[in-house]
């Protein structure tokens, strides 16, 4: 079911520096592609370049990503022992398999149940570019409570719940 997205998670829960990456998005001037050239990639990829991402639901916030950041920014100092407070989870399904808006929103609130962090602020985003069907839940580790959830063994505790995800759903089990 959820190929890769284990692979993905420590890499891309970890990133320190959002900079860098919207330093990389103007340096290969992905930020200003026409919308005609937008189609073209689209068409040519076989990927979807255009209305690429759709909010499933927001969790104790609200917001576009400026004010996300903030919200999330604020929250995240009640806690001195976090470093990196955001956490990112992506799931993918397998080539060939779906499941509706309401499914994947469920595999989202469970995502974020097992990682702690569903009493806390987090979305969870569909994303359509590529042609596997894939949702990412981003998450503040910090509580409004000032507590840090624990993200020890996430690699295998990410295994474990797309396990059971893959049974509930009856979706191939990779």
């Amino acid at each position: 079911m959820l190929n890769h997205m284990a692979a993905n998670l420590n890499q891309i829960a970890r990133k320190r520096n959002s900079r860098e990456e919207l330093n990389l998005i103007e340096r290969t001037g992905l930020s200003k592609l026409s919308e005609e050239q937008k189609r073209q990639l689209s068409q040519k990829d076989s990927l979807r370049h255009k209305d690429r991402a759709e909010v499933l639901f927001y969790n104790k916030c609200f917001g576009n990503k400026y004010e996300l950041t903030k919200d999330f920014k604020d929250v995240a100092k009640l806690s001195k022992r976090v470093e990196i407070p955001v956490l990112h989870l992506s799931l993918r399904l397998a080539p060939g398999e779906t499941l509706s808006r309401n499914q994947l929103a469920e595999v989202g609130r469970e995502c974020a149940n097992e990682f702690g962090v569903a009493d806390n602020q987090y979305i969870c985003v569909l994303h359509k570019d590529t042609n596997e069907q894939h949702i990412h839940i981003v998450a503040n580790q910090v509580g409004y409570n000032g507590k840090t959830a624990n993200d020890s063994n996430s690699f295998k505790r990410m295994a474990t719940l797309c396990r059971r995800l893959e049974k509930q759903y009856k979706l191939k089990e990779v």
